[in-house]
Protein backbone atom coordinates (compact mmCIF):
# COMPACT_ATOMS: atom_id res chain seq x y z
CA UNK A 1 0.00 0.00 0.00
CA UNK A 2 1.23 3.43 -0.77
CA UNK A 3 0.64 6.58 -2.72
CA UNK A 4 -1.02 4.68 -5.59
CA UNK A 5 -3.85 3.60 -3.31
CA UNK A 6 -6.72 5.48 -1.75
CA UNK A 7 -8.23 4.74 1.66
CA UNK A 8 -11.16 2.28 1.56
CA UNK A 9 -13.59 2.02 4.49
CA UNK A 10 -13.67 -1.79 4.73
CA UNK A 11 -10.53 -2.98 2.92
CA UNK A 12 -8.11 -0.29 4.06
CA UNK A 13 -6.91 0.56 0.55
CA UNK A 14 -8.10 0.52 -3.05
CA UNK A 15 -6.69 1.56 -6.41
CA UNK A 16 -7.91 4.95 -7.69
CA UNK A 17 -10.56 4.31 -10.38
CA UNK A 18 -10.10 5.52 -13.94
CA UNK A 19 -6.38 6.29 -13.83
CA UNK A 20 -3.13 5.20 -15.43
CA UNK A 21 -0.40 4.62 -12.87
CA UNK A 22 3.33 4.39 -13.41
CA UNK A 23 5.33 1.42 -12.16
CA UNK A 24 9.01 0.66 -11.90
CA UNK A 25 9.92 -2.91 -11.02
CA UNK A 26 13.24 -4.63 -11.58
CA UNK A 27 14.43 -2.05 -14.13
CA UNK A 28 11.23 -2.43 -16.16
CA UNK A 29 9.15 0.73 -16.33
CA UNK A 30 5.54 0.44 -17.41
CA UNK A 31 2.08 1.86 -16.81
CA UNK A 32 -1.10 0.17 -15.65
CA UNK A 33 -4.61 1.12 -16.73
CA UNK A 34 -7.05 1.18 -13.81
CA UNK A 35 -10.70 0.90 -14.91
CA UNK A 36 -13.68 2.71 -13.39
CA UNK A 37 -14.17 -0.11 -10.86
CA UNK A 38 -10.64 0.46 -9.54
CA UNK A 39 -8.96 -2.61 -11.04
CA UNK A 40 -6.45 -3.25 -13.79
CA UNK A 41 -7.67 -3.68 -17.33
CA UNK A 42 -10.56 -2.80 -19.58
CA UNK A 43 -14.03 -1.88 -18.34
CA UNK A 44 -16.07 -4.76 -16.94
CA UNK A 45 -19.79 -5.44 -17.32
CA UNK A 46 -21.96 -6.60 -14.41
CA UNK A 47 -22.16 -10.13 -15.80
CA UNK A 48 -20.57 -12.27 -18.49
CA UNK A 49 -21.86 -11.53 -21.96
CA UNK A 50 -22.82 -14.06 -24.59
CA UNK A 51 -22.70 -17.05 -22.24
CA UNK A 52 -18.97 -16.72 -21.62
CA UNK A 53 -17.33 -18.52 -18.71
CA UNK A 54 -16.20 -15.76 -16.33
CA UNK A 55 -13.08 -16.12 -14.18
CA UNK A 56 -12.02 -13.61 -11.54
CA UNK A 57 -8.37 -13.45 -10.56
CA UNK A 58 -7.79 -12.10 -7.03
CA UNK A 59 -4.24 -11.64 -5.83
CA UNK A 60 -1.62 -9.10 -4.83
CA UNK A 61 1.10 -7.48 -6.96
CA UNK A 62 1.91 -10.82 -8.61
CA UNK A 63 -1.57 -11.13 -10.08
CA UNK A 64 -1.80 -7.38 -10.68
CA UNK A 65 1.28 -7.56 -12.87
CA UNK A 66 3.50 -5.02 -11.17
CA UNK A 67 6.18 -3.98 -13.62
CA UNK A 68 4.58 -5.38 -16.77
CA UNK A 69 2.38 -3.77 -19.40
CA UNK A 70 -1.39 -4.13 -19.51
CA UNK A 71 -1.13 -6.80 -22.21
CA UNK A 72 1.40 -8.90 -20.24
CA UNK A 73 -0.47 -9.70 -17.00
CA UNK A 74 -1.35 -13.25 -15.94
CA UNK A 75 -5.02 -12.55 -16.55
CA UNK A 76 -4.35 -11.44 -20.14
CA UNK A 77 -2.05 -14.41 -20.79
CA UNK A 78 -4.63 -16.85 -19.41
CA UNK A 79 -7.33 -15.15 -21.51
CA UNK A 80 -5.22 -15.67 -24.64
CA UNK A 81 -4.63 -19.34 -23.84
CA UNK A 82 -8.30 -20.08 -23.16
CA UNK A 83 -9.62 -18.00 -26.06
CA UNK A 84 -11.82 -14.95 -26.04
CA UNK A 85 -14.81 -16.59 -27.70
CA UNK A 86 -15.85 -18.65 -24.67
CA UNK A 87 -13.88 -17.30 -21.71
CA UNK A 88 -13.45 -14.03 -19.88
CA UNK A 89 -10.58 -13.61 -17.39
CA UNK A 90 -10.81 -10.50 -15.21
CA UNK A 91 -7.94 -9.16 -13.11
CA UNK A 92 -9.12 -7.89 -9.73
CA UNK A 93 -5.68 -8.05 -8.11
CA UNK A 94 -4.32 -5.14 -6.06
CA UNK A 95 -0.67 -4.65 -5.07
CA UNK A 96 -0.06 -5.27 -1.34
CA UNK A 97 -3.53 -6.78 -0.77
CA UNK A 98 -3.81 -9.55 1.78
CA UNK A 99 -6.09 -12.54 1.34
CA UNK A 100 -8.44 -10.93 3.88
CA UNK A 101 -8.75 -7.83 1.68
CA UNK A 102 -9.34 -10.03 -1.37
CA UNK A 103 -12.04 -11.95 0.52
CA UNK A 104 -13.75 -8.69 1.55
CA UNK A 105 -13.74 -7.40 -2.04
CA UNK A 106 -15.19 -10.69 -3.29
CA UNK A 107 -17.95 -10.55 -0.69
CA UNK A 108 -18.70 -6.83 -1.19
CA UNK A 109 -18.42 -6.55 -4.98
CA UNK A 110 -16.98 -9.58 -6.72
CA UNK A 111 -19.82 -12.08 -6.41
CA UNK A 112 -22.21 -9.51 -7.95
CA UNK A 113 -20.16 -9.83 -11.16
CA UNK A 114 -21.47 -13.40 -11.50
CA UNK A 115 -18.19 -15.32 -11.81
CA UNK A 116 -18.17 -18.99 -12.72
CA UNK A 117 -14.92 -19.43 -10.86
CA UNK A 118 -12.66 -17.34 -8.62
CA UNK A 119 -8.90 -17.90 -8.64
CA UNK A 120 -7.19 -16.72 -5.46
CA UNK A 121 -3.48 -16.03 -5.63
CA UNK A 122 -1.36 -16.78 -2.59
CA UNK A 123 2.19 -15.52 -2.27
CA UNK A 124 3.85 -17.34 0.65
CA UNK A 125 6.63 -14.76 0.95
CA UNK A 126 4.31 -11.98 2.09
CA UNK A 127 0.75 -13.33 2.46
CA UNK A 128 1.64 -15.18 5.66
CA UNK A 129 2.82 -11.84 7.05
CA UNK A 130 -0.03 -9.66 5.76
CA UNK A 131 -2.76 -12.04 6.92
CA UNK A 132 -1.56 -12.27 10.52
CA UNK A 133 -1.43 -8.95 12.37
CA UNK A 134 1.17 -9.84 15.07
CA UNK A 135 3.61 -10.90 12.33
CA UNK A 136 2.73 -7.89 10.20
CA UNK A 137 3.57 -5.63 13.16
CA UNK A 138 7.15 -6.94 13.10
CA UNK A 139 7.61 -5.69 9.52
CA UNK A 140 5.41 -2.61 9.46
CA UNK A 141 4.93 -0.09 12.24
CA UNK A 142 1.33 0.70 11.23
CA UNK A 143 -1.58 -1.61 10.48
CA UNK A 144 -3.37 -0.25 7.44
CA UNK A 145 -5.56 -3.25 6.66
CA UNK A 146 -8.23 -5.48 8.20
CA UNK A 147 -7.28 -8.85 9.66
CA UNK A 148 -9.10 -12.11 10.27
CA UNK A 149 -9.29 -13.30 13.87
CA UNK A 150 -10.51 -16.64 15.20
CA UNK A 151 -13.81 -16.69 17.04
CA UNK A 152 -14.80 -18.88 20.02
CA UNK A 153 -16.82 -21.20 17.76
CA UNK A 154 -13.85 -21.92 15.46
CA UNK A 155 -14.91 -19.50 12.73
CA UNK A 156 -13.42 -16.14 11.96
CA UNK A 157 -14.37 -12.51 12.14
CA UNK A 158 -12.93 -9.41 10.52
CA UNK A 159 -11.09 -7.02 12.83
CA UNK A 160 -10.66 -3.60 11.26
CA UNK A 161 -9.98 -1.65 14.45
CA UNK A 162 -6.26 -1.11 13.72
CA UNK A 163 -7.06 0.03 10.18
CA UNK A 164 -9.60 2.54 11.49
CA UNK A 165 -7.13 3.80 14.11
CA UNK A 166 -4.52 4.33 11.41
CA UNK A 167 -7.00 6.20 9.20
CA UNK A 168 -8.05 8.46 12.08
CA UNK A 169 -4.42 9.28 12.94
CA UNK A 170 -3.64 9.99 9.27
CA UNK A 171 -6.28 12.72 8.93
Amino acid sequence: DGELQDFHATRGAALPPGKRVGMFQLAHASTATINSRGFRGAEVTDGPEGGKFRMLLLSDSNGFGSGVGDDETRAVQLQKQLGEARYEVLNFSVPAYSNVQEYLWLKEEGLALKPNIVLFGFTPVNDVQTNYQPLQAVFQSTSKRPYAVLTQDGGFAIDNSLMKDYAAKSK
